[in-house]
């Protein structure tokens, strides 16, 4: 899927490669190739890069999830070396006022919407990844 979405392998370490990651162009392309057969529609890329804007866009992704649409989202945050660093997970369900996220690291874990509206998404991922910076929205 990296390739697909125009990822690549810069990072070589003694286990692998590890892939270098995908755009958010690669990321929309990724989406609708994969998800869209399966939700029956297209995905837009809309940047979250404020608490208002995650708050903003809490009623569409509780819309999709309730239709049966996962939002994939992008976090971001630093690494060690101050340098920005990214993950890709799924949002796929809402109760209340959680959100179920897929990590494809392995883990589906319940954070609240002030976690995801205030920078707090580590819990899903890592403590380095604490900002929702986009989501891929289904199109109407």
């Amino acid at each position: 899927m990296h390739e697909e979405g125009d990822g690549d392998n810069e990072y070589d370490f003694p286990f692998g490669s590890t892939p270098d990651g995908m755009d958010n162009d690669g990321k929309t392309t990724v989406a609708n190739k994969e998800i869209s057969p399966h939700t029956g529609s297209e995905y837009e890329f809309q940047e979250t890069r404020s608490a208002d804007a995650r708050r903003d866009v809490l009623p569409d992704i509780e819309k999709a999830v309730a239709e049966g649409k996962p939002v994939p989202i992008g976090v971001e945050g630093t690494d060690a070396n101050g340098d920005r660093a990214g993950h890709s997970m799924m949002i796929v369900g809402q109760e209340g006022n959680m959100l179920q996220i897929y990590n494809p690291w392995g883990t589906t874990t319940w954070v609240s919407e002030d976690d995801f509206v205030n920078g707090q998404m580590g819990k899903a991922s890592d403590k380095d990844l604490p900002d929702a910076y986009a989501v891929h929205l289904p199109a109407e």
